[in-house]
C-alpha cells in the first residue's frame, strides 16, 4: 500500500480549504492563519492554529497533528502529532482517525499507550462535554448494562466521540464480555490477537474468540478457524480451521468462503469431510435459529389461492436468496428452500444442493448437497445428476454412502412428493 506523507504545503492546504467553512465566532482567526501557513510564515500559523486547537477546533487540532509529524514549523513530534489526530478525531473528524491509525503503523504499542495518555489527560483538562449519547452510555455502563459497555468499549476502540483509549476499550469490552455479549468477546479477542493495549496472546484471543463463535458470531467463527490455521494460541489443527471457516461463511462471510476454499485445495477428501461432519454437529447443537415470517407466507401462498403451495414457498425463498423486495438472507432462503422441498418442489430441492455445496447460508456439506441433488433427480430434474456427479468428486465413498442413505430415507418418508 502506497504511503502519503504530508509534507507539502499545498496539501495541508487542501486539507484546511476543503473542510466545512469555519464557525463564525472563529473564521477569521482560522482564515488568519491558513494565509500565514500559505505565506510560509508557519510560526504565525501556529501561533493562531494552536488556541483553535485547545478550544476543541478539529480542524485546528487535525493541522497541528500533521505539522508535529512532519516536522514543520515545529519540532517533531510523533507522539504529539498522535494526541492531536487523536483529539481531532475523536471531535468527529474522519480524516484526522485516517491519519491517526495510520501513524498508528509507525508507533510500537509504548508510544501508543504514551500518546493515549496524552490525549486523556488533555481532554481531562480541557475536554468538552461528550455527547448526549456518550454520557448515557456512561451512565448505562456503570450501571452495568452490558450493551452501553460495549458501545463505550467501542467508543473509546476507534476514538470516535471519545479519544482512542485501548486500556480503557479493554475495560469496557471485558465487562461487557464478562456477561456473555458476543460482540465485546469478540473484540476483546481482537486486541489480544493484534496486540492492543496488551501483548500479542494467541490463547487468550482463542478464548474470547471462541466463546464469541459459541453464540454464532461469524467474524469471531472466521478470526477463530485462522488461528487454528496458523496455530497460534491454538494446536495447528487444519480439519478444525476449515470447520470455523466452514460456519463463519454460512453467515454471508465472503471472506470465509475464500479462507475456506484456499484451504480445502491443501486438505484430502477425508480431512474435509471430517470437518464438514464436525460443522454439521455444531449446527444440530448450537446452530442459531432463524426466524420466519408466518404471516407474509400465508399472504404469498394465499396469492396463489393453494393453501401450503410449494411453488409460493419457492418463491419466498428465491425473493430472500436474491433480495427481491426484501433484504437478501439466504440463511433465511434455506428454510424457505426447506419447506418447498417437502412439499415436492424440484427447485427447491436444486437449490438446496446447490446451496450447500457452495456453503451459501448453510455450513458447507457434501453430504447434503449429495442427497438434495438425488431427490432433484428422482423428482424429476434430471440435470441435477450432473451436479451430483460434480459434488461426487469431491467426497470420500464413506460420505457418498451417507449421502445415498439419506436421499432413501427423505424420499421413503415423502412418498407423495415423487414422480408416479
Amino acid at each position: 500500500m502506497r504511503t502519503i506523507r504530508w509534507t507539502v504545503s499545498g496539501t495541508i492546504l487542501a486539507i484546511v480549504f476543503a473542510i466545512v467553512q469555519p464557525r463564525f465566532a472563529i473564521a477569521d482567526t482560522f482564515q488568519d492563519a491558513t494565509w500565514a501557513y500559505e505565506a510560509g510564515d508557519y510560526t504565525t500559523a501556529i501561533r493562531l492554529w494552536r488556541p483553535l486547537a485547545q478550544a476543541g477546533d478539529d480542524r485546528a487540532q487535525l493541522v497541528l497533528g500533521i505539522m508535529y509529524e512532519d516536522g514543520q514549523g515545529l519540532d517533531k513530534d510523533l507522539l504529539q502529532a498522535h494526541k492531536w489526530l487523536n483529539l481531532s478525531g475523536a471531535h468527529g473528524n474522519g480524516e484526522a482517525r485516517r491519519l491517526r491509525d495510520r501513524l498508528s503503523k509507525l508507533l510500537d504499542q509504548t508510544q501508543i499507550a504514551t500518546a493515549q495518555a496524552l490525549a486523556q489527560d488533555w481532554m481531562a483538562r480541557f475536554g468538552r462535554a461528550v455527547t448526549a449519547a456518550t454520557e448515557a452510555d456512561r451512565i448505562a455502563a456503570t450501571a452495568g448494562d452490558a450493551g452501553a459497555q460495549y458501545s463505550l468499549g467501542l467508543k473509546y476502540d476507534d476514538g470516535d466521540g471519545l479519544a482512542q483509549d485501548f486500556t480503557a476499550a479493554r475495560k469496557w469490552y471485558r465487562q461487557a464480555a464478562d456477561q456473555g455479549h458476543g460482540q465485546a468477546q469478540r473484540n476483546l479477542g481482537v486486541m489480544y490477537d493484534t496486540g492492543r493495549d496488551a501483548k500479542v496472546d494467541g490463547a487468550k484471543a482463542a478464548h474470547w474468540y471462541a466463546l464469541a463463535a459459541l453464540q454464532g458470531d461469524g467474524i469471531a467463527q472466521q478470526n477463530l478457524g485462522t488461528l487454528y490455521q496458523e496455530g497460534h494460541g491454538l494446536p495447528w489443527d487444519m480439519v478444525r480451521a476449515h470447520m470455523w471457516l466452514n460456519l463463519s461463511g454460512a453467515h454471508e462471510n465472503k471472506a470465509a468462503h475464500r479462507l475456506r476454499d484456499a484451504l480445502a485445495e491443501t486438505l484430502s477428501k477425508q480431512q474435509i469431510a471430517e470437518a464438514q461432519a464436525l460443522a454439521r454437529t455444531w449446527m444440530a447443537q448450537h446452530g442459531q435459529a432463524v426466524a420466519l415470517d408466518e404471516a407474509e407466507a400465508v399472504k404469498w401462498i394465499r396469492r396463489t389461492a393453494r393453501n401450503e403451495d410449494g411453488h409460493a414457498l419457492f418463491t419466498l425463498g428465491m425473493m430472500y436468496e436474491i433480495g427481491h423486495d426484501v433484504p437478501q438472507d439466504r440463511p433465511v432462503a434455506v428454510l424457505w428452500f426447506l419447506k418447498a422441498a417437502a412439499r415436492g418442489h424440484v427447485g427447491a430441492q436444486y437449490n438446496l444442493g446447490a446451496m450447500y455445496f457452495l456453503g451459501y447460508g448453510v455450513a458447507q456439506d457434501y453430504v447434503e448437497a449429495h442427497k438434495w441433488f438425488s431427490v432433484a433427480n428422482v423428482t424429476g430434474l434430471k440435470k441435477a445428476i450432473v451436479n451430483r456427479v460434480i459434488v461426487a468428486k469431491k467426497m470420500t465413498p464413506e460420505q457418498i454412502t451417507e449421502a445415498q442413505g439419506r436421499a432413501r430415507d427423505w424420499m421413503d418418508q415423502n412418498p407423495k412428493r415423487q414422480p408416479k
